[in-house]
């Protein structure tokens, strides 16, 4: 139900605030709740990231706080919907980003996935409009 855990995340967004914007952090996460068709994981970790804005202004370095909530319903035996909510918390920046899926199963080797995600920095360079972007996709997906 415990485990520790280290994560790299390399982030490449030409139409966001940062590119790129990297992270490395190490901390606890827990399997918060388990039944037959719901679980629900969080993590609660410490680390480092580095942010080089789109502009070419200053990089910034910063120790970060981070906290994800991961959370996977099967609400039938060939569909699921899956949420997840990362948030990483330094004294420059608070990154969050939120996934929303759902996937349905054709075969055993196929499924099609339609999904949503938010993205947010609490502080961009002035040459940037926006603080948040949003994604929309659709994929099939393969199961090797």
């Amino acid at each position: 139900k415990s485990y520790l855990f280290g994560v790299y995340r390399y982030d490449a967004d030409k139409f966001g605030a940062y590119d790129p914007q990297q992270s490395v952090t190490a901390g606890y996460g827990r399997e918060l709740m388990k039944s037959d068709r719901h679980r629900l994981l969080g993590e609660i970790g410490i680390g480092y990231r580095k942010s080089e804005p789109l502009d070419g202004s200053e990089t910034t370095d910063e120790m970060i706080g981070r906290f994800l909530l991961d959370d996977i319903w099967t609400i039938t035996a060939n569909t699921a919907w899956n949420n997840r909510l990362l948030i990483e918390a330094g004294s420059d920046n608070t990154f969050s980003q939120f996934n929303t899926g759902l996937v349905v199963s054709m075969s055993e080797r196929f499924a099609v996935k339609l999904g949503w995600e938010y993205r947010h920095n609490s502080d961009i360079p002035a040459s940037v409009t926006d603080k948040t972007d949003t994604l929309t996709t659709a994929n099939l997906v393969y199961n090797f």
